[in-house]
C-alpha cells in the first residue's frame, strides 16, 4: 500500500479523505488474492482508523452505462463490508472522447443516492453535483 499526493484540490473522490487544502489523495491498494478479499481487508481498518478512511468507493454515473440496479448491487456489496465506507456517486460530464453523452441527470443521481442509502450505506453523497442536468 502506498499514499500519493493529488495536486488537484477539487478531486471529487479524494475530498472524503483530504483535509481541505492538503492535497493528500488516494490510498492505492493492490491485492493478489482478488478484489473481494482486498476490500474486506481494507474495510477491517475502518474501525482502527476512521479518519481518513482506508477505503473510499465511487461510481461514475455515466448515462446509459450505469443504472440504478447496478448502483444497488454495488451499494449492497459495500454495505456487506461496512456501512460506514464512504461512497461517492459521481456526476458525469461529457468531455474529450465521450462528448456525445449528456451530463448525468439530477433525477438519476438523486435516485441512485436514495438507493444507496436504502442499501444501508451511511456515508453516501453525489460528487460533481454542479454537472447535473435535466436531460433524462
Amino acid at each position: 500500500m502506498e499514499w500519493y499526493y493529488d495536486a488537484l484540490p477539487t478531486n471529487c473522490v479524494a475530498d472524503w479523505v483530504c483535509p481541505a487544502g492538503t492535497g493528500i489523495g488516494y490510498l492505492e491498494y493492490s491485492c493478489t488474492e482478488g478484489p473481494e478479499i482486498g476490500y474486506k481487508n481494507l474495510a477491517a481498518y475502518l474501525e482502527k482508523r476512521p479518519v481518513p478512511p482506508f477505503l473510499v468507493a465511487s461510481t461514475l454515473l455515466g448515462p446509459g452505462y450505469v443504472d440504478e440496479q447496478e448502483v444497488e448491487n454495488i451499494a449492497k456489496f459495500i454495505a456487506s463490508l461496512d456501512k460506514n465506507i464512504p461512497y461517492s456517486l459521481l456526476a458525469f460530464h461529457p468531455h474529450f472522447y465521450m462528448d456525445d453523452l449528456p451530463t448525468t441527470s439530477r433525477n438519476h443521481a438523486f435516485g441512485c443516492l436514495d438507493i444507496a442509502r436504502k442499501a444501508g450505506l451511511k456515508r453516501v453523497r453525489i460528487g460533481n453535483i454542479h454537472f447535473l442536468g435535466e436531460t433524462y
